[in-house]
Formats: C-alpha cells, sequence, structure tokens
C-alpha cells in the first residue's frame, strides 16, 4: 500500500495556503494585496497539481486494483464525486493568477474563490476523515 505521509503532509500545506488566501480576502482590500493573493493562488495551484497527480496517478489506481473492497468502493465514489478538480483549478488559475486579473473583476473572483475554497476544503476533509485513516 502506498505511503500517504507525503499526501497527508500536502494536505496540511495546501489548508495552510488557503487559509492566507482568505485572510487576505477578509481584509477588505484585495485590490492592494491583490499582487500576494495571486502569489498564493500560484502557489496553491503548483501544490495541488502535484497532489492531485499522486494521488490520481498512483493512490486511487492502487485502491481500485486493490483487494479491499470498502477502499475501492470508496476511491470509485471519490473519483466520480470529485473528478473534475483539475479542470475547475485550471479554469479558476486562468481567469485569477494575476493582480490584473483580480482587479478587473473583484466580485467575480471572491465568489470564485469561495466555490473553489469550498470544493477543496470537501475533497481534504473527506480523504482525512475518511480515506487515510483505512489506509495507514
Amino acid at each position: 500500500m502506498m505511503n500517504i505521509n507525503n499526501l497527508v503532509r500536502q494536505h496540511e500545506a495546501i489548508r495552510e495556503n488557503v487559509k492566507t488566501i482568505e485572510s487576505l480576502i477578509n481584509k477588505n482590500s484585495i485590490e492592494n494585496d491583490s499582487f500576494e493573493i495571486s502569489k498564493n493562488i500560484n502557489l496553491l495551484i503548483g501544490v495541488l497539481k502535484v497532489h492531485l497527480q499522486s494521488e490520481d496517478n498512483f493512490l486511487y489506481p492502487e485502491l481500485l486494483n486493490g483487494d479491499d473492497d470498502k477502499l475501492k468502493d470508496m476511491a470509485k465514489h471519490y473519483i466520480d464525486e470529485m473528478g473534475n478538480i483539475n479542470a475547475e483549478l485550471e479554469k479558476y488559475k486562468a481567469e485569477f493568477n494575476t493582480k490584473t486579473k483580480i482587479n478587473n473583476n473583484i466580485e467575480s473572483f471572491k465568489n470564485h474563490t469561495a466555490e473553489i475554497i469550498k470544493v477543496l476544503k470537501n475533497r481534504l476533509d473527506k480523504e482525512d476523515k475518511h480515506l487515510y485513516p483505512l489506509i495507514k
């Protein structure tokens, strides 16, 4: 079975980065902080790409091909439920990865960011609470 310690550490880094972005947004000075926000968005997307590749290319295929029916079912369910997260992240990054793009439509940025963060937290929570403990 795959060692998930690295994936757990990546979850912690993702959560910290999300917290930083939320904190910057909640200061209500998005226009002034847009460079710092865009920097953190790009950092977050970078960590997420590596993390999702590890899960999508190694963890989930290993679970789907394993002997544990409960893990197989859970992996299939998570893939079906959250399989489009990469496409959503790429779209989000394309829309808001620079200071100018954020400042051009702050309301849209805030709404899309809230949606992306909700999706990310949902996936992290499910994996942390339900999937990873069964693997450890």
